[in-house]
């Protein structure tokens, strides 16, 4: 899958190609229709959330999408469900 990577800080984002994994328990494969970056992403690319030591790191963690596959334990949704993604629980 395409993914916006974050690779160096004041750099633009590199549009690489990511392997999935399986998934874990209470995890969800979502098909992203829409994804945007947030506040708090745009300072992370300025630096100014000195967080480099996690570099790289994929970017667009607010989007909606559709529910492909659900990992053991997951009972909130099911397969086929629209659903909107944040990083807050």
């Amino acid at each position: 899958m395409k993914a916006a990577v974050l690779e160096k800080i004041n750099e633009p984002l590199s549009i690489k190609d990511v392997q999935l994994t399986e998934l874990k328990v209470g995890q969800v494969l979502v098909k992203i229709l829409v994804s945007g970056l947030c506040g708090a992403q745009l300072h992370e690319i300025r630096g100014h959330k000195g967080n480099e030591k996690f570099l790289p790191h994929l970017m667009g963690h607010e989007g909606c999408g559709i529910v492909q596959e659900i990992g053991e334990g997951v009972t909130t949704v099911k397969v086929g469900d629209k659903v909107v993604m944040h990083w807050r629980p």
